[in-house]
């Protein structure tokens, strides 16, 4: 997969998004845009029901990370300062 920074934004608003991992203490905070969906790009989410196992479908508001390079570095950054609590808390969790 080739990765690309998006440049035909539909809006110059920048909005921040918390998103964290399963019950984990930590937070990751990332700067997300507007765009102009492009063909090929996905913009809804689908699972199969539990209950009756037929596909569901949800709509997504076309918004992508404002940097993919300033993401990662931003990701690598805390995955290093943070790997001890987030080891901790899922090794704890599955040995309880």
């Amino acid at each position: 997969m080739h990765l690309a920074e998006i440049e035909d934004w539909a809006s110059s608003e920048i909005r921040i998004i918390e998103l964290t991992q399963g019950n984990s203490s930590i937070r990751w905070n990332f700067r997300v845009r507007r765009f102009i969906p492009q063909d090929g790009d996905s913009l809804e989410r689908t699972w199969l029901s539990k209950r009756t196992g037929t596909r569901q479908y949800h709509p997504v508001t076309p918004y992508a990370l404002v940097s993919m390079k300033e993401t990662g570095e931003y990701l690598s950054r805390s995955l290093e300062k943070d790997i001890d609590i987030i080891i901790g808390e899922f090794v704890g969790k599955e040995s309880t």
